[in-house]
């Protein structure tokens, strides 16, 4: 029996010998940690309110929402439903000032895992997140964001998420959480700064990374090397049917290029630098991604992508071949002609383009602005449907004199015709006349074509035959018989 045991024990030892453990280690000496203007270093319990006011939390237990907390144990940010407008004061801290949650350490490495928790936001501040390695010996800087939440982070003159070590790597890790950074005046969304020659690294698994730089020199993500060039690497790394999409691209100050690729993961990912969108390794679509107009997804050889219905093309290009059903959205119509002019009682046919030719709405809707002047009638798909089943008809009927608008609108994009209704010029006026021949001894009616014509107009003469005015253009038939 006690053999049997030490063989348990002994297998046991091993099997978790080889299960990866995640050990979530202290603060580095030295480092200080401040959200708003409040120094959370030792930990505990913070709220915030809608005016982004961040308050220690002075009750027992836990708060039951919107809610901070840091726990100096594992050297873990906690974020629940919290918003944050407040950033650290001057008179805290001049190398973080203007930063809503803010880590330094002026004597060692700078880090921090911050979990989130449903949804989060920081604005009105001058940088979102900031985390420094202020230090002239060797100290890495690094900041780790998970969790299911979300997160929002705007800077307004600085980068919603930084990462700086003056000397040594940069890395900024975010693994299953939704995360938006930007900057409004001129900054990149996410900047990772690092040591001239050492390395600065993004990595995103399972989940995804929205990035928007503004004016001439902001990026979407941006490599700095030293204070402003150097010869480390900058790298992208992506897995778990990630996607990352840099608004304003991807720059870096390194002389080694850039290596974006998938991790080690079953699956890739696909980044977008500005527009143009690329497939890394084995891609499924776990959300909705939309091609919108001037952006390109390419799957290049060797990558592949699955679509599970949520690709949707709306004005943009899609290369390659993916896996799965793709949605294309009607980008914009147009009508085989513009202006038109028909007579009273005349109808005129008339089509309309859709395109793409693959747009999944064919739905044509026909309207008039003035259906007393002209009315339209759907009549479906042209005769050459096989080749061009984006192509659809109607007829417009002219109704009376004017000017009426024929309206085609698809999947709300619209062209128009001007239709002018006019009255044919060879058109006889028709003047009322008995519904029998008028016989000549009607002594008040004309005798002549002279007096007809002056009595009704120049389009009738006289008819010896029935002795009455008659319409020239007019055939009346033989009664005699009757």
């Amino acid at each position: 029996m006690k053999k049997r045991l030490l063989s348990l024990f002994i297998s046991l030892a091993m099997i978790l010998s080889i299960i990866p453990v995640t050990v979530m280690a202290k603060a580095p000496e030295g480092m200080k940690i401040y959200v708003g203007n409040e120094e959370v270093t030792s930990g505990g319990y913070w709220t915030t309110d809608s005016d982004g006011n961040v308050t220690a939390y002075t009750s027992t237990g836990t708060p039951t929402d919107n809610y901070i907390h840091y726990n100096a144990g594992n050297n873990t940010l906690t974020l629940h439903n919290a918003t944050i407008k407040e950033s650290v004061s001057t008179d805290t801290s001049t190398l973080i000032a203007g930063t809503a949650i803010g880590v330094v350490n002026s004597s060692g490495a700078a880090e921090l895992t911050i979990q989130l928790e449903g949804d989060n936001t920081i604005e009105d501040v001058s940088t979102g997140i900031y985390v420094l390695v202020h230090s002239s010996s060797t100290g890495d800087a690094s900041l780790t964001i998970t969790g299911s939440g979300s997160l929002d982070a705007s800077g307004s003159y600085n980068p919603g998420i930084r990462v700086q070590s003056n000397t040594g790597n940069g890395t900024l890790t975010i693994t299953g959480a939704k995360v938006t950074a930007s900057s409004s005046n001129g900054g990149n969304g996410v900047q990772i700064r690092c040591g001239e020659g050492s390395d600065a690294s993004l990595t995103v698994n399972d989940g995804s990374l929205t990035t928007t730089g503004s004016g001439s020199s902001g990026a979407g993500i941006h490599y700095q090397f030293g204070s402003n060039t150097g010869s480390g690497t900058p790298s992208l790394t992506i897995s778990g049917n990630t996607i990352v999409r840099a608004n304003g691209g991807i720059s870096d100050s390194s002389s080694a290029d850039i290596q974006i690729e998938d991790g080690n993961n079953s699956s890739g990912g696909i980044v977008f630098d500005d527009g143009n969108g690329t497939v890394y390794g084995n891609v499924t679509l776990q959300e909705d991604l939309k091609i919108g107009k001037g952006e390109i997804l390419t799957i290049p050889e060797g990558a592949s992508l699955t679509t599970n219905g949520k690709l949707t093309v709306d004005g943009g290009t899609l290369n390659g071949t993916p896996s799965g059903d793709v949605t294309y959205k009607v980008t914009s119509v147009s009508l085989n002609i513009d202006n038109m002019t028909i007579n009273v009682n005349d109808k005129e046919t008339i089509s309309v383009t859709i395109e793409p030719a693959n747009a999944k709405n064919q739905d044509v809707t026909w309207t008039s602005d003035k259906p007393s002047i002209a009315t339209v009638e759907a009549n479906g798909t042209t005769s050459s449907a096989r080749s061009a089943p984006n192509v659809k008809t109607a007829t417009i009927i002219a109704v009376s004199p004017g000017t009426a608008e024929i309206i085609a609108t698809v999947d709300g994009h619209t062209a128009t015709c001007t239709v002018t209704v006019t009255k044919k010029q060879n058109d006889p006026i028709v003047k009322p006349r008995p519904s029998r021949p008028v016989i000549k001894e009607d002594k008040d009616l004309p005798s002549n074509t002279t007096e007809c014509q002056k009595e009704y107009g120049k389009d009738y003469v006289y008819s010896e035959k029935y002795g009455a005015c008659i319409i020239k253009y007019l055939i009346i038939p033989d009664t005699s018989a009757k």
